[in-house]
């Protein structure tokens, strides 16, 4: 009961955030460099060579936009809900994450929810340290950058101190 009431609450916040993400009010950004403590990510080959605006962190735990369904599953394991058009990972009990698959089985959405903010990077290690991150008064934020010449957007969304945080890759 508990993980069924846990998955259901995840894939209702990861709605949200999707829905949060649509209005429309994107902002550009340019060219960011991986912050120092994270591990440099793969950025495939024709982003690269293109030398495209892309966030600090292109994907989570090596997985992106474009990701094979496999490749994915041979990365984080087996999936604790699985059909045709996604999966649900359960990392712990403060980390899960949802991912749609489109119809050629390649990564299209991955939404990331860490329950109480425990070990969530910071924005700015999400989009890069120039990116200028504005935080509310009461100490959430709500944050969103397209990529078009990547294909995807990401958006960063946080309740406050020692609450959700919410990061969602999702293609274009």
């Amino acid at each position: 009961m508990r993980k069924a009431t846990t998955l259901i609450m995840a894939a209702a916040v990861s709605a949200m955030a999707v829905c949060f993400c649509v209005d429309g009010s994107a902002q550009t950004a340019g060219n960011k460099a991986v912050s120092a403590n994270l591990p440099k990510p793969a950025v495939p080959a024709s982003v690269a060579a293109k030398a495209v605006p892309v966030p600090a962190m292109t994907e989570f735990r090596k997985a992106g936009i474009g990701t094979t369904a496999d490749v994915l599953k041979q990365a984080w394991g087996k999936p604790e809900v699985e059909d045709a058009t996604g999966f649900i990972y359960n990392f712990s009990a403060k980390e899960m994450a949802q991912v749609a698959i489109d119809a050629d089985k390649k990564v299209d959405t991955i939404a990331v929810t860490f329950q109480d903010g425990t070990g969530a990077p910071k924005a700015e290690e999400v989009f890069g340290p120039k990116e200028k991150i504005e935080r509310k008064e009461n100490g959430s934020i709500f944050h969103m950058v397209r990529y078009p010449e990547a294909g995807y957007w990401v958006s960063y969304f946080s309740q406050g101190n020692g609450k959700a945080v919410i990061i969602t890759y999702k293609k274009i």
